[in-house]
């Protein structure tokens, strides 16, 4: 009885003990495997060349730290379209098993000024394939457009952002790192012959005097306005972590599954956020539509489909040439609407406008063109605010379109937005934060009405501008909560990162990189000579 019963146990007993066994090993080789890929992969905060460089690093982030998937590949070049699948294409993911440190850089010239963007990722073999660790940059004033007049000077320009880039990235990578430059509306603008002239200057001094790769025919050319809002809206919703979350709908699944997969759906809807852009040209607004009412009523070139995780998706996307700050200045003063590639003669510079303070005389520059603005001599004191805000409604009704929807979604808003709001005093510099959208026209009025001189002459006119841009034109409500933020996580809001997602995707896939091979850099050498592997 006894042997029978101690038989009995041991047969019960073999199988679980199988199991744990198969359980041990498999985690052991788990661990193995995790500890081979830390060493292979070379964490960066091991390497010490690279302890000095001069990035505001920020890898410990949770929201970087856990985004899975956040990169997306264009289905055309540069046009609308966009698929967001993994963090990296798949033929990145191949080339040559390569882990550790990979940098691509983004030059944003705008209207009143030039950028660089050197974005720092961490590689590895397993997802999330691409890590977002930093960012370095500098900003330079004037933009590109100022050497309209003087275009073979326009090299000016970059050359300290070159300097910037070279001292952000290590050496041994400067030939294997991808750059583009991007104009916006301050060269859309511009005559077409002029834009060509400057952006061809601007390539033969890169190419001459810049290590870093420029992987195709585009690398310096104008963005479409439509390109700054999508790539903003990745950018925003990037840092967030509101793209990470992978669903799909499927009609042939059952009832309840396809049901709660749809609840999926609706939940990201609502965890994405919109965006607005005002920079000096043109401003744009991006989000996802949540009703069907948008989608069937919005002008059709406004709605764009794209792809997040293999699901189709619907974005509402307009940049409107002529509305940014510099650019809707020029209609506050009277100007008809700036057109791309019109040669503009102006025979009078000086300018008036009741927006501003009878005893300001106030120089201003726009268009490589210097200004005397001055109030008009009919102009009422305590009328300031009036006049100055129904000239800016009067802007704002004929040409932007007033989209319902708006006051129901959540917006960052960047860029001009941001600065003007601290200006005025209604946020502080650094941190931004969230605020009602009426903020803006009660301090346009306390600005305008007020008795004394201004230290900053244009502030009556811009804040009438943003409070009639957003309630007037695109119709969102005073009391509609808005966040205005400069940075997310450390990272500039812009357009820039998500430009670098598809430089990144469209650069490193197996043929560019066996191409794109240079000789080490020389700062002392004038020349690099591109040379291919045969």
């Amino acid at each position: 009885m006894d042997l029978s019963s101690s038989s009995s146990t041991m047969l019960f007993s073999k199988p679980r003990c199988c199991i744990f066994l198969l359980f041990t090993c498999t985690t052991l080789q788990l661990l193995l495997f995790r500890l081979i890929e830390g060493l292979t992969t070379a964490p960066f905060w091991s390497q010490d060349v690279h302890s000095s460089l001069p990035f505001s690093t920020y890898q410990f982030s949770p929201y970087l730290s856990s985004l899975q998937h956040s990169h997306y590949e264009a289905e055309s070049a540069f046009k609308a379209g966009y698929a967001v699948e993994e963090t990296v294409s798949r033929d990145l993911v191949r080339y040559d098993n390569y882990t550790g440190d990979v940098y691509g850089i983004i030059i944003d010239a705008g209207s009143t000024g030039t950028r660089l963007s050197a974005f720092r990722f961490v590689k590895s073999l397993r997802p999330p394939y691409m890590r977002l660790v930093a960012e370095c940059g500098k900003h330079l004033k004037p933009g590109l457009s100022y050497y309209a007049a003087i275009p073979d000077m326009v090299y000016e320009n970059v050359k300290p952002l070159i300097a910037r880039a070279l001292e952000c990235i290590p050496q041994y990578l400067w030939s294997k790192t991808p750059l583009e430059l991007k104009a916006t509306a301050g060269l859309r603008l511009l005559p077409a012959y002029i834009q060509e002239r400057l952006l061809d200057n601007v390539k033969a001094y890169l190419e001459s005097n810049s290590p870093f790769v420029l992987s195709h025919d585009e690398s310096i050319s104008i963005m479409e306005g439509i390109d700054e809002g999508l790539y903003s809206w990745i950018t925003v919703n990037y840092l967030l972590d509101t793209l990470h979350h992978k669903y799909e709908c499927d009609d042939d699944l059952e009832h309840e599954q396809s049901f709660r997969r749809m609840m999926r759906k609706e939940t990201l809807k609502k965890q994405t956020v919109g965006t607005l852009d005002l920079g000096g040209g043109s401003m744009q607004i991006t989000f996802v539509p949540m009703y069907d009412f948008t989608c069937n009523n919005a002008p059709k070139e406004y709605l764009h489909h794209v792809r997040i995780f293999g699901e189709r998706l619907t974005l509402y996307s307009w940049s409107y040439l002529g509305f940014g700050l510099m650019s809707a200045r020029m209609q506050m003063f009277g100007f008809p609407l700036e057109t791309p590639g019109e040669d503009v003669q102006l025979t009078n510079n000086h300018l008036t406008s009741p927006c501003f303070h009878p005893e300001v005389e106030v120089k201003w520059q726009h268009a490589s063109t210097d200004f005397i603005v001055t109030t008009p001599k009919e102009a009422v004191p305590d009328s300031r605010f009036e006049r100055c805000y129904s000239r800016a409604v009067e802007i704002v009704s004929l040409q932007i379109h007033h989209e319902s929807e708006v006051h129901k979604e959540t917006f960052y808003a960047f860029s001009y937005f941001y600065d003007i709001a601290v200006d005025a005093g209604i946020i502080p510099h650094v941190a931004g934060g969230e605020i009602k959208v009426g903020v803006f026209r009660e301090k346009a009025k306390q600005v305008c009405d007020n008795e004394k001189v201004p230290d900053k002459a244009f502030l009556c006119m811009d804040l009438s501008y943003i409070s009639a841009l957003l309630m007037d034109g695109f119709g969102f409500g005073e009391h509609q909560d808005m966040m205005l933020q400069k940075k997310i996580n450390g990272v500039e809001t812009s357009w820039a990162l998500g430009a670098m997602f598809h430089l990144l995707n469209t650069f490193h896939n197996t043929s560019q990189l066996e191409l794109a091979q240079r000789p080490s850099y020389n700062p002392d050498k004038k020349s690099l000579a591109l040379r291919c592997r045969s």
